[in-house]
């Protein structure tokens, strides 16, 4: 998969999420924080996406050997 079709598709599945859940929010949470914590989430993922990718380039695969 491209990294733009899965970052977009990753922004679309946030904001249905963010969708689903903007009218959750209790007293006991700032405003903000559902947003906050699925922008952190979202940058965690794509942040493990990009090292992967990184760690693909930059490693040669050798094979197993004989």
């Amino acid at each position: 998969m491209h990294p733009w079709i899965a970052i977009g598709a990753l922004g679309a599945l946030a904001s249905f999420a963010w969708l689903l859940t903007r009218n959750l929010r209790k007293r006991w949470y700032g405003p903000g924080a559902i947003e906050i914590a699925l922008a952190l989430a979202l940058g965690v993922i794509v942040a493990a996406g990009a090292l992967g990718a990184w760690y693909e380039r930059t490693h040669a695969d050798y094979g197993e050997p004989d």
